[in-house]
């Protein structure tokens, strides 16, 4: 690679992380592109979580497929997981230099691929054609069963298992006992916590995932006790603890340590709490869920799981209007990541629309240069470009 080329990699290595115009007319500059810009680019737009960029420009260019273009356009491809993806995933499978077939990475992400795509019976051939397992291998199989809901088949998987287990191994075994949880996953279980090596006692990963078992199982004091005991908690540790509390009916005990809790809620937590408060349907209840719906960051509005949750609770505690209200953000939400954006948006209400909406309804016709129609119990209302149709008489 010449010092010309050299420059727009570390270029574009450092727009990767947000201005993608910005990384794609750069690549697109250089006229003689090679193997290390392509893995450059595509790693960058991997990070950015543009994969559909990443079998865009793959399809768009011509390049030798060596193992790191693979282990990238695959992962991609299990990323996107749609028909286009599939299609140029079977490509890469068909196209594979024999070269390529001994290296461990490669199969790994063939494996992965295949089990992301459902397809568990050419990744089980695949695993049994291979001379050389590593520990990567067994964990894209127990990662692909998981996925695939095959909880029981990870555990087989794992009790066969002629290596010493990592951290991830650890937390996807542990993680198909909680799903399971029947007496062979309590057994299996029980010999994971006796068993614990030293050095994976301090895996926040491991541990979260060791609560939320015990907490499956129904071992509340189990689960109390390991929380109350590790030095430092992350948003999931207290996450673990709440899905527990709440499957275990323990409602006011998830209330209680989210109000303990001294870190911003993710989108797990606001999920979690709303449904808290939706059970709980007191005073208390109704207090912090409105308050955690205030104070919510605003790019949460564009969660889906999260707004169904709080539309729920809301909905509980017969507050309609703000229900309603919160509906029609996702609605028109929901309209704008289509691909593409429609240039008309149609809502229907039972209710009439209020004052709020209409100037956010106004607002956003005019940012995204889109026509908005809402038909509400009164009349139809036409926004277009920041504009109401009836000046503002509703």
């Amino acid at each position: 690679m010449d010092r010309n080329q050299l420059n727009c990699s570390e270029n574009i290595l450092k727009v990767k992380s947000g201005d993608l115009k910005s990384a794609i007319g750069l690549f697109n500059s250089i006229q003689v592109k090679t193997n290390p810009l392509y893995r450059t680019l595509f790693k960058g737009l991997i990070s950015m979580k543009k994969s559909k960029e990443v079998l865009n420009l793959y399809e768009q260019n011509k390049m030798k497929l060596d193992e790191g273009v693979f282990a990238i356009v695959s992962k991609a491809c299990s990323e996107i997981c749609d028909d286009r993806a599939r299609r140029i995933g079977k490509q890469l499978l068909d196209n594979l230099p024999s070269s390529l077939r001994c290296s461990d990475s490669v199969m790994n992400s063939m494996i992965f691929m295949l089990m992301r795509f459902g397809n568990v019976d050419e990744a089980e051939q695949l695993v049994h054609q291979m001379k050389h397992k590593s520990i990567y291998t067994y964990g894209a199989m127990m990662k692909g069963y998981n996925d695939n809901k095959m909880f029981a088949k990870t555990l087989d998987l794992f009790e066969t298992l002629p290596l010493v287990a990592d951290e991830a191994i650890y937390a996807m075994v542990l993680s198909s006992c909680s799903h399971l949880t029947n007496d062979r996953a309590r057994r299996i279980g029980k010999q994971l916590i006796d068993n614990l090596p030293e050095d994976l006692k301090g895996s926040e990963n491991v541990m979260n995932s060791m609560i939320f078992m015990l907490m499956k199982f129904g071992n509340i004091d189990e689960a109390e006790q390991l929380f109350r005991q590790m030095k430092h908690k992350s948003i999931y540790t207290y996450g673990a603890m709440m899905k527990g509390y709440n499957h275990n009916q323990m409602f006011e005990k998830a209330l209680d340590l989210f109000l303990q809790m001294d870190l911003p809620p993710n989108e797990n937590i606001l999920t979690i709490i709303f449904n808290t408060c939706t059970h709980l349907s007191n005073d208390p209840a109704l207090q912090t869920g409105k308050e955690l719906l205030r104070k919510m960051n605003k790019s949460y509005y564009n969660n889906d799981i999260v707004i169904t949750s709080a539309i729920h609770m809301l909905m509980k505690f017969d507050l309609v209007n703000d229900a309603e209200r919160l509906f029609r953000q996702l609605a028109i939400a929901f309209n704008f990541i289509q691909q593409p954006p429609p240039s008309i948006i149609q809502i229907s209400k039972n209710l009439r629309i209020c004052g709020d909406c209409h100037a956010a309804t106004k607002l956003i016709t005019k940012l995204r240069r889109c026509e908005i129609i809402i038909r509400d119990a009164n009349r139809i209302h036409h926004f277009s470009n920041g504009e109401y149709s009836c000046q503002d008489h509703f």
